[in-house]
């Protein structure tokens, strides 16, 4: 049984997981209290999955760079892909500097890198569901 018609409709699985597992962790967050490694790794998980979950957004978004940008190959645009999530994401940690009702941690930054290292090392299991 054929569940996507397209091979990027499986990339898209992957962000709609990350963003069900974001708001699942959140949800245990702030409503119950864990031991401090599990709070810890509660606390940067957020980053972690957003950093690994998020780049297929981009990445399976080709055909419109194509239009723009000419001969880009598939694991130039899977690194920019990624690249560009790790930007947004250390973007939005850096402006947490300066808002009150935020808080910026080291942590996060590194479990960001952590999360896109980690996708970038995925190429051999995404190249097949991307087009040249």
């Amino acid at each position: 049984m054929k569940w996507a018609k397209k091979k990027s409709d499986h990339l898209s699985v992957l962000v709609i997981l990350g963003a069900g597992l974001i708001l699942l962790v959140h949800y245990f967050r702030d409503e119950y209290q864990f031991g401090s490694a599990l709070t810890f790794l509660l606390g940067v998980a957020p980053n972690f999955i957003a950093a690994y979950c998020l780049p297929p957004v981009f990445l399976v978004n080709k055909k419109v760079v194509d239009r723009y940008v000419k001969n880009i190959s598939v694991f130039s645009w899977f690194l920019m892909s990624a690249l560009l999530c790790l930007a947004i994401i250390l973007a939005w940690e850096f402006r947490q500097l300066y808002r009150k009702d935020f808080v910026f941690d080291w942590f996060d930054i590194a479990a960001s890198f952590i999360g896109s290292v980690l996708f970038m090392l995925s190429w051999p299991l995404v190249k097949r569901f991307v087009k040249d």
